[in-house]
């Protein structure tokens, strides 16, 4: 994949380990600081530039787009849904090249199918971003010390 905008609540929520970290209040925060880590990893390992998508505005302050962890992350506002902003994301992103959603919201995969993405859910890109950090993480264990 050349570019992956995540359908950001939707896939947190399938993934089992963060999902268990989001029972404590300060649960949410947890879960997503360690899916943009997570991401970061899988970015920086594969090259794959990674887009995030969350509805609801910018917990931190400031504008609807951020970057966290080297992440690319959008928030959809108040009056826009994340389904939306991803759609346009795809729209305007397609000329330039590949790109996934990872979503398993299928009324939402329809539509960007429409806009010449092609999907991947949610367990399958946890697979594939698991997959990435592991072996990221035995490379640095084989060069260090």
């Amino acid at each position: 994949m050349k570019k992956v905008i995540v359908d950001g609540y939707n896939v947190l929520h399938a993934w089992p380990p963060l999902k268990r970290l989001m029972v404590s209040p300060e649960g949410l925060g947890q879960a997503i600081a360690e899916f943009l880590r997570q991401l970061a990893l899988y970015q920086s390992f594969t090259g794959t530039e990674v887009t995030v998508v969350f509805d609801g505005k910018n917990p931190h302050g400031g504008g609807r787009e951020d970057r966290l962890e080297g992440v690319r992350v959008f928030y959809s506002g108040g009056r826009h849904t994340a389904d939306g902003l991803i759609e346009r994301l795809v729209y305007e992103g397609k000329e330039g090249g590949e790109i996934a959603v990872a979503t398993s919201d299928r009324e939402h995969g329809t539509a960007v199918l429409g806009f010449g993405a092609f999907l991947v859910s949610a367990g399958e890109f946890e697979r594939v971003v698991g997959d990435a950090v592991a072996e990221a993480r035995r490379g640095f264990g084989r060069h260090a010390g």
